[in-house]
């Protein structure tokens, strides 16, 4: 494949090599069009009408300013940006993000060793709040994930819609007497669109799946809360050794326990790998929905799943 690297902001005819590459005599993999480089935008949306991937000249694989990390017992790690030299969760050993709404990133310019367990379930975008002689609340949006599931409906009041997610929206919620939500969508395309024409670093605000929408309540008893979505992990590195796991599901809505809406389920999260190498992919990803309760009046609905991506660079 004849890749070209150097097409800067200082050569003019960066868009004829674009041209001639949309007129299929050239492979589609540029990676060089540089991130500050005035005409990128204006090359990168020809591109992307084209199907060509320009995105992953962008790659930053950190300034190595937290060293080398090794997590060698179970705990909690901070969500946010590590940039390393070396990463490691060492077999046996689960890390559980701190918080939820903001993702995990691990930048390293050697290895990033996954053997253990990276769970990020329910840390993406928060449930709706269930009504109480009320509506039920929207579930949160989240960004890259799937899409909530809708609250369950009481008799005279509409549960929560779920969360949007980018490109798709949240599942309705229940209509009166006694709805059910609908289910959550499915983030599908919009990913892969967004990293070839920005590159990974954008995606580091995503924040995963969005939360389940609330149940509505007829009553002082109030409706089943929405669940959360699942978090967001996203590795680049230069080489990934992953035999582990990685989780980002969704949370179960909860249930009313009476005759109101039950919550919808929250969607699944964002996991996203970028490695030039990989010495075993063999691990497990999960991004599944979360449900919707189903004990009281309208039944919440199950999110959408959430996003797995893949990439070697």
């Amino acid at each position: 494949m004849t890749t070209y690297s150097a097409i800067t902001s200082g050569q003019k005819d960066a868009e004829s090599y674009i041209d001639t590459v949309l007129a299929g005599q050239w492979a589609d993999n540029l990676l060089a069009i540089q991130e500050g480089d005035a005409t990128a935008p204006k090359i990168q949306n020809k591109a992307l009408a084209g199907g060509v991937n320009i995105g992953l000249g962008f790659l930053n694989l950190g300034d190595e300013s937290d060293g080398a990390i090794t997590h060698s017992s179970t705990g909690n790690i901070t969500n946010g940006i590590y940039q390393c030299t070396n990463f490691t969760i060492n077999t046996s050993v689960t890390m559980t993000l701190l918080s939820s709404n903001k993702p995990l990133v691990i930048l390293c310019t050697g290895t990033c060793t996954i053997t253990g367990t990276i769970n990020a379930n329910s840390k993406g975008a928060t449930g709706g709040t269930g009504g109480s002689i009320s509506n039920g609340s929207n579930g949160s949006a989240g960004v890259f994930g799937g899409s909530g599931g809708g609250g369950g409906g009481a008799t005279s009041f509409v549960g929560g819609a779920g969360g949007d997610a980018t490109d798709t929206s949240g599942g309705a919620g229940g209509s009166t007497i006694d709805g059910n939500g609908s289910v959550g969508t499915t983030l599908n395309t919009m990913i892969n669109k967004y990293l070839t024409a920005y590159g990974p670093s954008p995606v580091w605000t995503a924040n995963g799946g969005s939360g389940g929408g609330g149940g509505a309540s007829d009553t002082g008893t109030s409706g089943g809360a929405g669940g959360k979505g699942g978090g967001s992990v996203i590795i680049i590195a230069d080489t990934i050794n992953f035999t582990g796991a990685v989780n980002a599901n969704g949370g179960n809505g909860g249930v009313s326990g009476g005759l109101e809406g039950d919550g919808g389920g929250g969607a699944g999260g964002l996991i996203l790998m970028v490695a030039k190498t990989w010495s075993a992919d063999t691990g497990s990803r999960t991004v599944t929905a979360g449900i919707g309760g189903t004990s009281g009046g309208g039944n919440g609905a199950a999110g959408g799943t959430g996003t797995v991506k893949t990439i070697t660079f």
